[in-house]
């Protein structure tokens, strides 16, 4: 980002920004960089929503759902849905996929609240179920891995976290494989994300596969 910064890139330094650049924040349990980051970057560019736009919503939405505030992401996702659709990113495949599997993670970490009506619940799980199916279509491997992390969280089936975890492997998806498997209860999942200096493993954990088995 430094780098950028001083070549005078001010596109490359705001991909960075409103990017990847949030899970080192939150890997560092800082969501009020994460966000405030992102926010002064995309305060600077153009009002016509573009990729930039899509990667800081995704930023705060994701950030907010480390912090357990899954109910003001989604809110904030499916403000902007429309925007997303019209801007032709879902063309693009990856852009798809995380978008799609946020949403989904989204509505699985809402639909896990204690204090919601069965009508609530349902409906939010049926709308992660419609996530799970999408991310199928996709064909593509770590795509799968995520449609198994959403479904097990659905269903409550250790089995499709162990799906999940053997994808996210195979897509050299570290961090995700461990967090499935620490979904399963195994210790030693923590090790990956430790060595990664990934701060608060149990929100980061459950901000990347919300299932509950």
């Amino acid at each position: 980002l430094e780098h950028a910064r001083e070549r005078g890139d001010r596109y490359a330094a705001i991909n960075v920004s409103t990017g990847a650049a949030h899970l080192m924040r939150l890997a560092a349990d800082d969501p009020d960089g994460s966000r405030g980051e992102s926010a002064r970057a995309i305060a600077t560019w153009s009002r016509r929503f573009t990729l930039q736009h899509a990667f800081d919503l995704f930023t705060q939405a994701e950030t907010l759902l480390y912090e357990d505030r899954p109910e003001l992401g989604l809110a904030r996702l499916e403000e902007r849905w429309g925007e997303l659709r019209r801007s032709l990113l879902f063309h693009t495949q990856a852009a798809r996929i995380f978008l799609v599997d946020l949403r989904g993670r989204l509505e699985l970490a809402c639909a896990q609240r204690a204090n919601i009506s069965r009508f609530t619940r349902a409906r939010l799980l049926r709308a992660c179920r419609k996530r799970v199916v999408a991310l199928e279509h996709e064909r593509v491997g770590w795509a799968d891995g995520m449609a198994a992390a959403l479904r097990a969280g659905i269903t409550r089936d250790g089995g499709d976290l162990v799906k999940a975890a053997r994808a996210f492997h195979a897509a050299e998806m570290s961090i995700h494989a461990a967090a499935a498997e620490r979904a399963l209860g195994i210790p030693e999942s923590e090790g990956a994300m430790r060595d990664e200096g990934i701060v608060d493993i149990p929100r980061f954990a459950r901000m990347l596969v919300p299932a509950r088995v």
